[in-house]
């Protein structure tokens, strides 16, 4: 699970892994896909307004980023 403050604009803030796959490369590439990602959309006007509204200007999300190994040629 990858963990994201997003600001208004949808620019990365901060960006931190919030569970191991216990994998460290495949902790690093899922931290690697939301940097590679950005900058992600702006959210809705009345989003950014209600945002505004609390005297804040971030988002936080927490994504889980799954990998799958298949074999090929089988």
């Amino acid at each position: 699970v990858v963990r994201m403050v997003l600001d208004a604009a949808g620019n990365v803030m901060q960006l931190a892994l919030e569970n191991s796959s216990g994998v460290s490369l495949l902790d690093e590439t899922a931290l690697d896909i939301v940097r590679r990602a950005q900058p992600f959309p702006a959210p809705p006007a009345e989003y950014a307004q209600i945002l505004r509204h609390r005297g804040d200007n971030r988002m936080v999300f927490r994504a889980p980023i799954s990998f799958g190994i298949s074999r090929q040629g089988r």
